[in-house]
This record gives C-alpha cells, sequence and structure tokens, in this order.
C-alpha cells in the first residue's frame, strides 16, 4: 500500500488516540462537557468514549482491524458532531463557531470511510 494512504491513516488514527489520552487524563473536564449536554449516565458513556478513541485509534496507526474502528468512529463522529456542535439552533457569531467544527467532522467522518475502504497489508 502506498506510504500516503499508510501516513494519512495513521494520523487520522492519532488524532482519535490523542482525543481518548486527552479525555483520559482530564477527566473531571470532559465529564462536565458530557453531563453538560444533558446525557444520562455520563460517566459511563465518557468511558466508553474514550475506550473506543484509544481502541479506534490504536487500531487505525496499527492497520488492524480497520474496517470496524474506521467505521465505529465515523459513528461516532457523526453522533458526537450532531449533539455537540448544532450550528442550526444557534445565532450569530455562535453560529459560525459552532458551524467550523461542525464541517471538520464532517471531513473527519469522510476520512475515516475513505480509511475503512483502503486495503491493508494485514487482515481487515
Amino acid at each position: 500500500m502506498s506510504r500516503l494512504l499508510v501516513l494519512g491513516r495513521a494520523l487520522v488514527g492519532v488524532l482519535f488516540f490523542w482525543a481518548g489520552v486527552d479525555k483520559l487524563l482530564g477527566w473531571p473536564q470532559a465529564l462536565a462537557e458530557v453531563a453538560g449536554a444533558g446525557l444520562p449516565v455520563p460517566e459511563l458513556l465518557l468511558a466508553l468514549t474514550i475506550l473506543l478513541q484509544l481502541a479506534g485509534g490504536a487500531a487505525l496507526i496499527a492497520g488492524r482491524l480497520v474496517l470496524p474502528a474506521a467505521l465505529a468512529l465515523a459513528a461516532f463522529t457523526a453522533l458526537a458532531t450532531v449533539l455537540f456542535h448544532d450550528f442550526w439552533n444557534a445565532e450569530g457569531p455562535a453560529r459560525h463557531a459552532q458551524l467550523i467544527p461542525f464541517m471538520e467532522h464532517i471531513a473527519i467522518i469522510g476520512a475515516l470511510l475513505m480509511a475503512s475502504a483502503l486495503p491493508t497489508d494485514r487482515h481487515r
């Protein structure tokens, strides 16, 4: 496989792996964000989020189980994007401030879908 494809997949993996590490190290702040969104059982949801981000990110970096990792991360990102970046409910500068990360997450979902379709040197 092209080194550029491997690098691209790994970089998307690093994004998620680091997000999991950041949430784990900053548990109180991350928990406040989840609880602030009004989601039920925020401790459990945060723990599952961290697990998915660490495991999914590591899988993409290593090139192992790429298809299920990329699809799970894409679904998670789509859900999180709708829950946390609802630009359609904002007005003025706040709307733009939510629209930018919303669109960035859409691009990340696209990268994950492309990564899921790429052949790997190992079993998917």
